[in-house]
């Protein structure tokens, strides 16, 4: 891993680590240790749902040893159009996304899903400059 940063919040603020060198260890012990799993997203009928803020877990952002990027964020989707929207967010515990260009693998990995969504993270990041 050569690099790590995060967006996170409404706004999308960009978020970089304190100690790079610990956090990408502490997240590739992580990956290490995750299983892959079979996570079944329902599809929503209808056009795509668009929100012009950032109402997502917080989302790492990795950029690989081979100078490819990747994301990983903990697994949710829709369950509805309802309003507000945030009472149609579902996660699926202990799941995160892992995307690597066109392909998204699901990996079970409760630390790393504890980490972003209890925000264990914030303690180990600072704002962007």
């Amino acid at each position: 891993m050569r690099s790590v940063s995060i967006t996170a919040g409404l706004a999308g603020i960009g978020y970089e680590p304190i100690h790079p060198a610990q956090v990408e260890a502490e997240i590739a012990k992580w990956m290490k240790q995750a299983r892959p799993v079979q996570v079944n997203i329902p599809k929503l009928p209808g056009p795509p749902i668009i929100v012009n803020a950032n109402i997502d877990p917080p989302e790492v952002f990795l950029t690989l040893a081979s100078g490819a990027t990747a994301t990983l964020v903990p697994t949710t989707y829709f369950s509805g159009r309802g309003e507000p929207l945030s009472k149609d967010i579902q996660h699926v515990p202990d799941v995160v996304t892992f995307t690597e260009g066109s392909h998204t693998w699901y990996l079970r990995s409760a630390p790393l899903y504890a980490w972003l969504m209890d925000g264990g993270w914030q303690r180990e990041f600072q704002l962007a400059h």
